[in-house]
């Protein structure tokens, strides 16, 4: 892996430890550190040195309060080091910036209808550069910037191994980093937002996502990192079987869950947006009412497969996901009913990120790239 200029190579592995020890704890002093990893203050010492002198860390105020001399307290720098992150839709992007705690720094939507030309590409690489440029440090280094698409991607991250919704079968990271001029990589969307949902759960190895967005995508992550299977194309929920012969898929197939429980099939079949959906569902419209009773069923019989195949905890996700938390009990309700093994679903949860989640995660890959080079 590529060396940080300014860091001793030697030293990986405690300055790494040091790093994150900071990171974690926000604000933390040289002792506290030196008795938290059980590392001599000399060495701390040295390391925290290399670390300030590259502009990762800076001394934030005194801590303790013992009577004797107060020691200087330790915190990262957020935004030296930084990460892009882009939702790419048919309809907007979205980009997100974030900060080498992995944290959002910034993140702004832009209305437009997508076109794989230069025009549409030049002014991506505009709507980006005006985000950065609101960071509001001259001096900040943008690592890169990770795309989210509806596609499958390949491994390296670097071009689209299958896509049917969207023109970007030609798409790889070299020719974006011709228009926006950053190194580039290429995420399959739920596992983009996968990867930014198991970061926020620091209690949980393993999760399955479910993207309840304009198309349902599915993400399986195991120790923390997403697992791609033989041909990168794990995870696929959508096209699983809820409903034999039933309503017709994009994909060719029917009974798909993601002709059931996508976005765009609710949108095109009652003619609303998500949000007035969901107005209209709390005010207690019947036939958003008698369409939701099947969504549920359909989404119950996935989860309960899905756990009986994972045994995991499951997030629900995307544009629908993000606004199940009042319809989650019968959710829950639905799911145990079908699980012989278990009388209660309470490994099924709504998300923590909701709008920015695939532009976050994406971001949040090429930022703890960084980290393991420290």
């Amino acid at each position: 892996m590529e060396h940080i200029a300014g860091l001793n190579p030697e030293g990986n592995e405690n300055r790494n430890r040091i790093f994150h020890c900071i990171r974690q704890n926000k604000i933390i002093s040289r002792p506290a550190i030196a008795r938290e990893l059980e590392l001599s203050l000399p060495t701390v010492t040295t390391y925290l040195q290399e670390l300030e002198d590259n502009g990762m860390i800076y001394k934030n105020g005194s801590l303790g309060n013992t009577g004797g001399r107060r020691a200087a307290g330790y915190s990262v720098v957020r935004d030296k080091y930084i990460a892009a992150g882009i939702d790419l839709t048919e309809t907007y992007l979205m980009v997100t910036l974030v900060d080498l705690n992995g944290d959002v720094l910034r993140s702004e939507k832009k209305e437009c209808v997508f076109s794989n030309d230069a025009a549409y590409w030049n002014g991506a690489k505009d709507f980006v550069d005006s985000v950065l440029e609101q960071c509001g440090r001259p001096d900040t280094v943008v690592l890169g910037i990770g795309i989210a698409v509806q596609a499958i991607v390949t491994q390296d991250h670097s071009g689209i191994f299958y896509v049917k919704t969207m023109d970007i079968d030609n798409l790889t990271s070299e020719m974006l980093e011709d228009y926006f001029q950053y190194p580039c990589l290429l995420f399959n969307d739920a596992n983009a937002a996968g990867y930014g949902e198991i970061f926020r759960r620091p209690e949980a190895d393993n999760l399955f996502y479910i993207g309840l967005s304009d198309n349902v995508g599915g993400s399986i992550l195991i120790d923390n990192k997403p697992f791609g299977g033989q041909l990168s194309k794990s995870g696929e929920i959508g096209h699983i079987t809820v409903h034999p012969e039933g309503k017709q898929c994009y994909c060719g197939q029917r009974g798909c869950l993601d002709a059931y429980c996508s976005a765009s099939v609710l949108k095109r079949t009652l003619n609303v947006s998500i949000d007035g959906f969901f107005a209209g569902l709390a005010e207690g419209n019947e036939q958003y009412q008698e369409y939701w009773e099947e969504y549920m069923d359909m989404l119950a019989i996935a989860v309960a497969d899905i756990r009986n195949l994972c045994d995991c905890e499951i997030v629900l996700g995307g544009y629908i996901g993000s606004r199940m938390e009042t319809y989650l009990p019968e959710i829950r309700k639905r799911a145990a009913a079908r699980n012989p093994f278990e009388d209660n679903a309470d490994y099924l949860t709504t998300c923590i990120v909701k709008e920015e989640a695939l532009s976050y995660g994406s971001a949040l890959y090429l930022v703890h790239q960084f980290w393991e080079k420290i």
